[in-house]
């Protein structure tokens, strides 16, 4: 994956290094089992659900544990 973490990934949209095109499907899907992020027609991100969750977490300065 080009992009490790969510802190990259939101690097890079800041930066202008992602174009993003709802259009063309760009975005980010979250399944059951994984959260892609979709850059013409690429998975360019993906972490599982949960770990996308810790972390979003963990950047928005929301403190949690695991239960």
């Amino acid at each position: 994956m080009k992009y490790k973490t969510l802190m990259e990934l939101k690097k890079a949209i800041d930066k202008g290094e992602i174009q993003l095109n709802p259009e063309e499907g760009d975005g980010l899907i979250v399944e059951g089992d994984s959260t892609y992020f979709y850059l013409d027609d690429e998975v360019v991100f993906r972490m599982h659900p949960s770990d996308f969750l810790e972390e979003a977490l963990s950047l928005l300065g929301i403190p949690w544990e695991n239960a």
